[in-house]
């Protein structure tokens, strides 16, 4: 794959502090978005991690706290953790309703619903339906599970799945967009790695176009931010045991999931509502005949 040649006038900083999208809602686009994909990765992957530790060492104190709170006090935490997370589930449903034309839309009607689709809160709601939250503050088993598979798995095996998800605002056309002619690489060890645009490499998935592959990047990083915070206000408060060495590693099983009867919730009542809280789908030839045989 040809790489195309770099730009140095726009250098991220490498302060935490550094939003990649903080052009989201704004007139200006950032000068130089092809610098954004490794860099958004790097941030997906450190925030990781950084959960995946925190797991390890607190994670049966998480569990615990999450699952003891009462609705008010995990809507606290939650708004705590993003004041702007969207308030009701099946957010992709009510924004598109609103964003189809009505018999009786006005132009005010129109020039009003693309301010707010333009703004980061609804923005996140269609990048991410599922982290809303009535459906988080209302059951304490999405978020822990949350947790579990977005360090469990990596952002390139969730990659196809969050692709996935994004299909239909995408095809709406209601997602601000950066438009670059190049693609970004959306597999292996190059993943985020921008590329020059070549037919075969987007038939077969490999590098997607610039628009749509930045999107999935983006989703990532917001939920990956999102965790990462949920986790620190979780724990305000637990003192710190430096003596991890002998502490087993934590992580949630299927056991913990079955335990937890996920089933009995109304948003794991199939197999694809539950996909974003377990694992990301694998091409499986005999899971896909036992799925048509069943």
């Amino acid at each position: 794959m040809e790489h195309p040649a770099a730009d140095d006038s726009d250098q991220s900083s490498e302060d935490e502090s550094f939003d990649p999208f903080n052009w989201i809602g704004g007139v200006e686009r950032p000068s130089n978005p092809t610098s954004h994909g490794p860099r958004i990765c790097e941030i997906c992957q450190a925030d990781r991690q950084y959960i995946d530790e925190k797991l390890k060492i607190h994670g049966n104190t998480i569990e615990k706290r999450w699952k003891k709170w009462s609705h008010a006090k995990r809507e606290a935490t939650l708004r705590q953790v993003d004041k702007d997370l969207y308030e009701k589930r099946w957010p992709e449903v009510q924004i598109l309703c609103d964003f189809t034309a009505k018999p009786k839309a006005t132009l005010e009607d129109h020039i009003r619903l693309q301010a707010q689709l333009g703004q980061r809160p609804i923005r996140n709601a269609l990048l991410l339906p599922y982290r809303n939250l009535e459906l988080l503050k209302s059951d304490p088993k999405p978020l822990l599970a949350l947790l579990n598979s977005r360090t469990k798995y990596s952002s390139q095996e969730w990659a196809s799945f969050d692709n996935h998800i994004i299909s239909k605002p995408w095809e709406q056309g209601i997602l601000q967009l950066i438009h670059n002619p190049n693609a970004i690489i959306m597999h292996g060890a190059s993943y985020g790695q921008l590329v020059l645009w070549d037919s075969q490499f987007a038939h077969d998935w490999r590098a997607v176009g610039f628009p749509k592959s930045i999107l999935v990047l983006e989703a990532q990083h917001e939920l990956l931010k999102f965790l990462k915070k949920a986790v620190d206000v979780m724990l305000v408060g637990v003192v710190a045991d430096t003596n991890t060495v002998s502490r087993p590693s934590f992580r949630f099983t299927s056991t913990d999931l079955k335990r937890w009867n996920i089933a009995a919730s109304s948003e794991f009542a199939s197999t694809y509502l539950f996909q974003p809280f377990f694992a990301p789908p694998k091409f499986d030839v005999d899971t896909m005949i036992s799925l048509a045989t069943t």
